[in-house]
């Protein structure tokens, strides 16, 4: 057995430890790659769960400081004057555990904020849910710190019957959060257009969170005295297992394939609510529903020449004209403001059949020519 404050007295504990990190730290820089990649700046839910992963790395640093003076072998054998590194480490672990929990689920809140609502009452409940998530997290903090003789409250350890109870409260009401978390996803997942397979998958990965009630219920168990005292190893791990894997489920729902259901474009939007995609709609140009247009424009007075023919090659009537006429006459044409845009054909094939249609368009223009009244 390695002596107390001689190096790493809790070999298992910190192998634990510093492997979940990585995996979590992993998946937070995948989805800070994905963010960044594709949207314009990173929103307040990044800046949760940024928040989660600093104080998962400081709770990583206070239980390995921990281990170096001697905590993972016999109290006993813990000199007196480690003692107090141990126990001041272990506290800021504790509040560091629900900080960085804390911060997932208030991460999960203003990720239903800023992607799953789309209405007033939506936006009203997914804000609800925010405020609960860090309401959790402030009376959770103080509920740990604030135990047994205020002026050294570190001196009260795991293993007490008193902070038994406190973490069940703690852990009991922060699941709660969980639970309501996913109540609200499949409220709004509830209204999307899909069938009910696709729902119910769609609604399982981005409430996988769930999975957090198995570590979180092994963990109060062994936090129970009777079984802390016996060996308090279980206990520890269990705890990074929970902050680790909290990360990691807040990073993987914001994947892109994930996302594509709740953009807005998949209701009929031109605009991407979450950023994450850049749609092209290609449109059906068959029949007498798009016209062929060619324009041309005179070098000497920029009135526009037209030439324009339906899908079988008829001219187009009178009615039909303004569509390419003078761009003084039609403001909101794009050419009013400095753009162009083109449409045009293929080739008139042998047969009659018009070859095949392409549209192309500068900068940000979207053009749709349709059947005129």
């Amino acid at each position: 057995m390695s002596q107390a404050g001689s190096g790493n007295t809790s070999p298992v504990l910190t192998t634990v430890t510093v492997l979940i990190f990585i995996w979590a730290i992993v998946a937070f820089l995948i989805r800070l790659y994905v963010k960044l990649s594709r949207a314009e700046g990173v929103n307040a839910d990044d800046g949760a769960i940024s928040g989660a992963v600093v104080a998962a790395l400081a709770q990583l640093v206070a239980v390995c400081y921990a281990v170096h003076h001697g905590y993972g072998t016999s109290w006993d054998d813990v000199s007196l004057g480690d003692r107090k590194p141990i126990v001041t480490a272990l506290f800021a672990s504790q509040i560091l555990y629900i900080i960085s929990i804390g911060a997932t689920r208030i991460s999960i809140g203003y990720f239903t904020t800023s992607v799953l609502a789309r209405d007033a009452s939506s936006l009203l409940i997914a804000r609800t849910l925010t405020g609960f998530c860090a309401t959790w997290t402030i009376a959770s903090i103080f509920l740990i710190a604030l135990r047994g003789d205020l002026s050294e409250p570190w001196n009260t350890l795991n293993g007490s019957e008193t902070m038994w109870i406190r973490w069940v409260i703690v852990d009991a009401t922060g699941f709660a959060c969980d639970i309501a978390a996913a109540a609200v996803v499949a409220y709004f997942v509830s209204s999307l257009e899909m069938n009910l397979s696709k729902k119910l998958t769609v609604c399982g990965i981005l409430n996988s969170r769930l999975l957090l009630g198995v570590p979180i219920a092994l963990r109060l168990y062994f936090l129970r005295p009777e079984q802390f005292e016996k060996n308090d190893l279980p206990a520890d791990i269990l705890t990074q297992v929970v902050v680790g894997t909290a990360i990691i489920f807040a990073s993987l729902i914001c994947l892109k394939p994930f996302l594509r259901p709740f953009d807005e474009a998949a209701f009929g939007s031109k605009a991407s609510r979450s950023g994450l995609f850049r749609y092209t709609n290609d449109q059906d140009t068959s029949r007498e529903q798009y016209y062929e247009l060619s324009a041309a424009r005179s070098g000497r007075n920029n009135d526009t020449m037209n030439s324009a023919r339906g899908a079988k090659g008829r001219r187009l009537s009178d009615d039909e004209a303004p569509l390419t006429e003078k761009v003084a006459e039609l403001p909101t044409r794009p050419d009013a403001v400095g753009h162009q845009a083109d449409v045009k054909s293929g080739m008139m094939q042998g047969n009659g059949k018009s070859g095949g249609k392409s549209i192309s368009k500068t900068q940000s223009w979207h053009v749709t020519v349709g059947e005129a009244r």
